[in-house]
């Protein structure tokens, strides 16, 4: 249900064949009710034994005797995506939001990234005047905090003197302006 210029073909092409892809032409910022009848006929067209979605505020679109699954990503939720049959949630605080919020069914189910597994050189210890390079990756929404990142580097420039400092933020969103 995602807009019209958020939906990436090359990106779609390297998804196994066996998925398959309904996009409905939805003009990013539009709330023509068209697309939210276009989306359930979609839906009723494909016989699905469940839908899953990730965007929230979707629970009311759904007109469909389905039942439906939501994944919180976020604390950012309101009472309405916890009316879901089941939420997933990306961690326990966010679990322990929407159980707050009154979701019935939870599970959390941790990011996909074992940060476990991420070594790094013990011997590689960082000179004040070494240099930094740092990659953020992300939708750029003030949810995602790229403005706690930009502080936290005013701060390592400013009041602990490293200068050798590239940040890059690779994503789409509102602050993009603001962050470029």
């Amino acid at each position: 249900f995602g807009c019209s210029t958020s939906f990436d073909v090359d990106l779609c092409q390297t998804v196994d064949e066996r998925v398959q892809f309904v996009h409905i032409g939805r003009p990013c910022g539009s709330r023509n009710p068209w697309y939210i009848l276009k989306m359930n006929w979609q839906i009723y067209q494909l016989h699905p034994d469940i839908v899953h979605v990730h965007m929230t505020g979707m629970y009311r679109y759904y007109k469909l005797h389905i039942p439906v699954v939501f994944t919180a990503h976020s604390n950012m939720i309101g009472k309405e995506d916890c009316k879901y049959q089941k939420v997933f949630c990306i961690s326990s605080i966010v679990q322990n939001t929407c159980i707050k919020l009154g979701a019935k069914n939870t599970c959390v189910v941790y990011n996909g990234i074992h940060s476990e597994k991420i070594s790094c050189n013990e011997n590689a210890k960082l000179k004040l005047h070494d240099p930094v390079r740092i990659v953020c990756v992300g939708r750029l929404h003030p949810v995602k905090g790229q403005q706690i990142l930009l502080e936290a580097l005013r701060i390592l420039v400013n009041e602990r003197g490293l200068s050798l400092i590239h940040l890059d933020l690779i994503g789409e969103g509102d602050l993009r302006s603001e962050l470029t």
